[in-house]
């Protein structure tokens, strides 16, 4: 869970490790490897979607004591990836539109056009 997608303005990510939460304050990716699809799903969004993810990452990231470098693998780095594109703002339902056909995608534009239009107009 990414603290911002609870309301609280800070970048703060917390998940399960096996059976131990990891806390980390200002996480930063330092490292990845090994690009792959894997398809994923998020409480914010209904279903799933493909996506980009790596087999292996490190973070570098702050507790309440120091900072700590952490090597993740597998499941674990793709659920810490997941937390850290909240903390960029970036969700799921983005990796949708971006995977949509080219004319979806252009309807969605379109939509999104019009809305902005019409708030303009308000």
């Amino acid at each position: 869970m990414a603290a911002n997608m609870i309301g609280v303005q800070k970048r703060a990510i917390i998940f399960m490790y096996g059976m131990v939460p990891i806390i980390m304050f200002n996480p930063i990716l330092k490292k990845k490897v090994s690009p792959y699809q894997v398809e994923e799903s998020c409480l914010s969004l209904v279903g799933s979607c493909s996506r980009r993810s790596y087999k292996e990452i490190t973070v570098e990231y702050l507790t309440g004591l120091a900072k700590q470098t952490l090597i993740l693998k597998d499941f674990p780095a793709q659920i810490c990836q997941h937390e850290l594109d909240h903390l960029e703002g970036i969700l799921i339902v983005e990796n949708v539109i971006y995977a949509m056909s080219e004319k979806n995608r252009l309807i969605v534009e379109k939509c999104s056009n019009f809305v902005s239009f019409v708030g303009n107009e308000l």
